[in-house]
């Protein structure tokens, strides 16, 4: 065991005699030999060693110190006895020895002796931690910045710039003494401060205006809710969660700019502060920009939005004095009355334009701009106007054949007297339709929100029909590809202990969300098809024990499956069968797109996955789909990031 000595202070004495550098050394001893005659020099050298021993307190443990002159005497009859008769590699030795005695432990420590394996040790932690700092390198990677902070601040502390050994520690660690000075102040904050003594926070400089909790689920879920699902197999995203584990969603598209969406957010959010990089960087993973046909749209929007370009292009040729707003809701926010800041809708009569004394009539509209339809100057002018209209499909090669009609875009270039009446006929259609959108889709948000325990909502809608494609098709069979139907029902619930082993409550809520798929050979989607697959959830929820006295239900308003009189016939006779309270609530003419799409197209996609591969069995029927699907798709999810538990369920449906 090699000792070095530190702690006493060195100070002057009689001097060794030179040796003559002609003559050969006699000091060539190992060199843990020469350390400790080093380390003993130094004791003898220290002089003032009677004084710091009656200074320091330690008499109790370690007993009263003896005189000096009782010291020197031991001293020399030590040396007389046992160092002189001897050589000097043999007095080494013994001086060795004597310090390295197990009874002489004590008094080396109190000497400040170190022990040569602690002295290695810390030498090699402290290039451990030289290592790793180096290996991170420049990375920016979050992961590593927080291994970087932790790993800097844990090795400062104030001592270390009080003892004035930044420097020496910026040499030993490869790092700047700027960065050293920085990590010592986050310490200080550490050490002062046993609040938010947190090394992963504290280390982190807090921003200006940090987000309010609750601000970033209400910016995800605007973002999710303000984008368009694509109901195709094809658009199924994947991320990587973990080795061979992935999570799958549908794609969802913008349908806006980012801008013009973190200004609608500002908008529908007054009270929320949030810069426009972060709203941009809480952007859900799966929503990309509209790379891709833009298809089921509004046709009250596209065409309104059609209407508005012309009128605009028209205002930057004209009328270069009155420059008409870029956006279509920027424009409605123009010619109607202003709203306060916590209101969200405008004002009923305003949306009406016959009873508000202010805006009605078009007043503003007509105020900001000035355009008189009548006025001759008007009259040489022309624009092309774009409008959807049904058009007749005549095939003439057939006789048999029955005259069909299809929608089509038809431009025409009339005169901006005709235009301006037909843009002005249309602007209230669009805004009570722009209206009433937003606001059923408020609504059907708030049900999700607060519907009560006892109380189910059901959101129904078919997906398009499914295609069998298998891997290896003959020329023939591509002509006489067969199909099922897949009605998509997203099904919210609240949880009961009977069945998931704990209750909601009003105080605590626990949702359960189960999407049922059914599945049929009938392609006919209408409301006898609905009605079925009523019968047979409602049939599925009392064998499973789940108890519920009324049932809110959305769609949208399609006439041949939901909104006609045979689906309100069949909904006040389900009523007095079940005893159970049904409220039916329809989308807006060209809105209801929502998850129950995106879930149709994440089976479609496994479906098509599968097809794929060339072991695969060949899928014929809607009972094959069944069984495929209740085997790889029929499972819980242990998504916990929100309180809502998704449960997958196929059910076959047999049309009679």
């Amino acid at each position: 065991m090699n000792f070095d000595y530190a702690g006493i202070d060195q100070q002057s004495h009689d001097s060794v005699p030179p040796q003559d550098p002609d003559q050969p050394s006699n000091n060539n001893f190992p060199s843990h030999v020469s350390s400790i005659i080093g380390s003993c020099r130094g004791v003898v050298r220290g002089g003032n060693f009677l004084q710091d021993c009656e200074v320091v307190d330690v008499q109790e443990e370690l007993g009263n110190p003896i005189p000096a002159r009782t010291v020197r005497g031991h001293v020399n009859n030590i040396i007389k006895f046992y160092f002189e008769q001897h050589s000097v590699m043999a007095q080494a030795q013994i001086l060795h020895g004597l310090i390295k005695h197990k009874k002489m432990k004590p008094a080396t420590k109190f000497l400040g002796f170190e022990d040569a394996k602690t002295k290695q040790t810390c030498e090699n932690a402290i290039e451990n931690v030289k290592i790793a700092l180096s290996s991170f390198g420049k990375s920016r990677n979050d992961d590593v910045r927080a291994a970087r902070r932790a790993i800097t601040t844990a090795v400062m502390s104030r001592s270390t710039s009080r003892n004035r050994m930044v420097a020496t520690m910026s040499s030993l660690l490869k790092v700047s003494k700027r960065t050293l000075f920085k990590y010592t102040k986050f310490r200080v904050r550490i050490d002062e401060n046993d609040e938010v003594a947190c090394w992963a926070l504290i280390c982190r400089q807090p921003y200006r205006c940090r987000m309010a909790e609750g601000i970033k689920d209400k910016v995800i879920e605007f973002w999710d809710t303000h984008s368009r699902a694509i109901p195709d197999r094809k658009h199924v995203l994947r991320k990587r969660l973990s080795r061979n584990v992935y999570r799958e969603h549908c794609k969802h598209v913008m349908e806006m700019t980012t801008v013009a969406l973190y200004e609608e957010f500002q908008e529908t959010n007054p009270g929320v502060q949030i810069s426009f990089s972060m709203f941009n960087k809480l952007k859900p993973w799966y929503i990309r920009p509209n790379t891709i046909r833009d298809t089921c749209c509004c046709r009250y929007h596209v065409e309104f939005e059609l209407y508005y370009e012309t009128f605009l292009d028209f205002c930057k040729r004209h009328l270069p004095g009155e420059p008409a707003p870029h956006t279509v809701r920027d424009f409605i926010s123009m010619i109607l009355c202003n709203r306060n800041p916590e209101q969200v809708f405008f004002n009923k009569k305003c949306v009406g334009g016959k009873r508000c004394p202010e805006c009605s009539d078009l007043t503003l509209f007509h105020r900001k701009f000035g355009i008189d339809p009548k006025d001759p100057a008007l009259s040489d002018i022309t624009v092309i106007w774009k409008r959807y209209e049904y058009v007749s499909m005549d095939h003439a090669s057939s006789s048999t054949s029955v005259p069909s009609k299809r929608i089509d875009l038809l431009e025409d270039e009339i005169p901006i007297s005709d235009f301006m009446v037909k843009f002005q006929s249309q602007i209230y259609k669009y805004i009570k339709h722009s209206h009433r959108s937003r606001w059923q889709a408020s609504q059907f948000k708030h049900s999700r929100e607060v519907f009560e325990p006892g109380t189910i909502l059901s959101v129904v809608d078919f997906a398009e029909n499914y295609t069998f494609a298998p891997q290896r098709e003959i020329q023939s069979e591509y002509y006489h590809s067969d199909q099922v139907s897949i009605f998509v029902h997203v099904l919210y619930r609240h949880a009961q202990a009977s069945i998931d082993g704990r209750d909601s409550t009003p105080q605590s809520r626990e949702v359960i969300k189960e999407y049922h798929f059914y599945v049929s050979d009938d392609r006919e989607h209408d409301t006898l098809f609905v009605q079925h697959c009523f019968g047979v959830i409602y049939d599925s929820l009392r064998h499973r024990g789940v108890s519920f006295t009324e049932h809110w239900i959305w769609s949208d308003g399609c006439a041949g499956q939901f909104k006609s009189a045979r689906s309100f016939y069949w909904l006040s006779r389900i009523h007095k069968e079940t005893r159970v309270r049904h409220t039916w609530s329809f989308f807006e003419t060209g809105h209801g797109k929502g998850e129950h799409d995106g879930a149709g197209a994440c089976v479609k996609r496994a479906l098509r996955r599968y097809q794929m591969n060339h072991g695969a069995t060949r899928l014929k029927c809607s009972a094959e789909v069944v069984e495929w699907c209740t085997r790889n798709l029929g499972h819980e999810s242990h998504e916990q990031a929100k309180p809502v538990h998704r449960l997958y369920s196929i059910l076959e449906v047999k049309i009679i």
